[in-house]
């Protein structure tokens, strides 16, 4: 299993993160599950409905700001169809950008429970993530 970082999140934040998660893999015997950067995978700009089909060829998950994917029907289709389960990081507003701290918070928060939400849900996801709360599923 992959957790791909999507472009709009600092890619330093995604080797920081498997380099923790690869320890953590060998501590707890858990399913092993890396965590790389989506532009490296499939280039910088690929557009979202090219990388999504390839994605879901394994059983691999998305953390992202770009809340369009669950908004556009397109999209929000190709990455159910896909068995895709994707984690939307949200900001205090719409407009409200969120600097390498905040998202490096609102991950570090929310880590064990994604962990615990990629191992037991089989299929296709959408949760939002916030500085505040508990992750929350998203119709």
């Amino acid at each position: 299993m992959t957790v791909y970082f999507d472009e709009n999140i600092p890619p330093h934040l995604a080797k920081g993160f498997h380099l923790i998660q690869e320890k953590e893999n060998l501590k707890n015997g858990r399913v092993p599950f890396s965590v790389k950067v989506l532009k490296d995978e499939f280039g910088q700009g690929t557009k979202d409905i090219d990388w999504i089909p390839q994605v879901g060829l394994d059983r691999n998950f998305v953390v992202t700001r770009d809340i369009n994917i669950n908004k556009k029907k397109d999209e929000r289709n190709a990455y159910r169809e896909a068995g895709i389960g994707m984690f939307f990081i949200y900001g205090t507003s719409k407009n409200a950008g969120l600097s390498v701290w905040e998202i490096l918070f609102i991950l570090a928060k929310h880590w064990e429970a994604m962990i615990k939400i990629m191992l037991e849900d089989d299929k296709a996801f959408a949760y939002k993530l916030t500085a505040k709360g508990r992750p929350k599923k998203l119709p």
